[in-house]
């Protein structure tokens, strides 16, 4: 509950200052009520999808990013893959700081707006630039 108040009032306050955009950092498997961590943490995965669905709905120009398990590695030293479907199985994992990477991209980053996205490290995937890689994203249908 406490995670969708806050979200609430974030996007309140960049709907009130007519933010730019507003890049909200979810996580994997939000749509997938049967997951383990919703009966752990109190229908955390739940609370999230909330959250996200709310800031979709508040017109405010968004960008949703999912990373995979997060672990504390340096960055930089894997590619980024961007993904989309919340269909990735435990395993999967990006390090905070390309987490962060995958953010602050998505910042200013016309084909990252009104997108949903997961977010992992993958070592076949060459270390570089990541705007481009929004481009081939689907935009976000509107969830009723």
């Amino acid at each position: 509950y406490l995670s969708g108040v806050l979200i609430g009032n974030e996007v309140a306050a960049a709907v009130a200052s007519r933010s730019q955009q507003f890049v909200l950092v979810s996580s994997r498997s939000v749509t997938q009520v049967d997951n383990p961590l919703n009966k752990l943490f109190g229908d955390l995965l739940i609370w999230k999808l909330k959250g996200e669905d709310h800031l979709r709905g508040s017109g405010v120009p968004y960008t949703v990013v999912r990373p995979t398990g997060m672990r504390d590695y340096p960055g930089g030293t894997e590619g980024i893959g961007l993904a989309q479907g919340d269909t990735f199985a435990f395993g999967y994992v990006i390090c905070r700081d390309d987490a962060a990477a995958v953010c602050v991209a998505a910042l200013g980053t016309a084909g990252a707006l009104g997108k949903t996205l997961e977010a992992y490290n993958d070592p076949t995937i060459a270390v570089g630039p990541l705007e481009a890689k929004f481009l081939p994203l689907r935009t976000d249908i509107a969830r009723t």
